[in-house]
């Protein structure tokens, strides 16, 4: 009976564990960005709209960068590209875009989701680039994992907050602010 109850005691404390990581170009030089596009977030998920919007609202609540919102960009993506499919935009599509609409910057990336018998895994890969040098100069990833189905539009929104959190870092670091 105690084995049973130090492996609870275990596993509970063992139950989320979450991974993050951020990478920063520090050889890029600082400057402003006047206009940064979000690019729609690619995933797998049917809670995919919940990583982005919570990450697009982390991301556009503050003041101090110009953000587009992905159904902004996906409309102008439309207007650009009127015979692509506006799910799935390129690396090469958003660079246009984003020149075509003077933006300094963009922020793409991928929300991968597996489930297995004993555990839900959610991995993201955010990055930013800047238009002009066409150059990464970061990148979050997130990793989130957990032994019990909790709800998952959580862990979405708890990944995507972790990732904007990177990404305002990388920004503030670049805008010189």
């Amino acid at each position: 009976m105690k084995k049973i109850q130090f492996v609870v005691l275990i596993m509970s404390v063992f139950i989320l564990s979450a991974c993050s990581n951020l990478k920063i170009n520090e050889k890029f030089p600082t400057g402003t960005w006047n206009k940064i596009l979000i690019i729609p977030i690619i995933g797998e998920s049917e809670y995919i709209d919940s990583f982005e919007s919570k990450f697009v609202y982390e991301l556009g609540s503050d003041s101090n960068f110009k953000i587009v919102d992905p159904e902004l960009v996906k409309n102008m993506y439309k207007e650009m590209f009127p015979n692509n499919d506006s799910s799935y935009i390129t690396l090469s599509e958003a660079l246009k875009l984003a020149e075509k609409n003077n933006a300094s910057a963009i922020i793409y990336g991928n929300v991968k989701f597996s489930q297995s018998q004993f555990a839900v895994n959610l991995y993201s890969t955010i990055k930013v680039v800047d238009v002009k040098t066409k150059q990464t100069v970061a990148i979050s990833r997130q990793e989130d994992d957990s032994m019990f189905f909790l709800n998952e539009r959580n862990l979405f929104s708890a990944i995507a907050e972790e990732a904007a959190a990177d990404i305002k870092e990388a920004l503030i670091n670049f805008s010189g602010i």
